[in-house]
């Protein structure tokens, strides 16, 4: 029965992890082209992409705290 039980955890990690990965990485490329379109717009967008970063790190640090993040300009 605990065999049993392990394999339908594990079945069900596997299907969920590609689907979160894939739902990271497409956030990623969504923050990403947001960050160029605000570099894009001028100077005056810069405190908007300061409080994008701000964000981003923020929810990083809160999904794998201790990790810390560290992002260049």
């Amino acid at each position: 029965m605990a065999a049993q039980a392990l394999g339908l955890l594990i079945a069900s990690a596997q299907k969920t992890y590609p689907t979160q990965n894939a739902k990271v990485q497409q956030l990623g490329a969504v923050i990403a082209r947001l960050d160029r379109f605000l570099k894009l717009y001028s100077q005056r967008a810069d405190g908007s992409r300061q409080l994008l970063r701000q964000a981003v790190v923020a929810v990083h640090d809160g999904i794998w705290a201790g990790r810390g993040a560290q992002l260049q300009n």
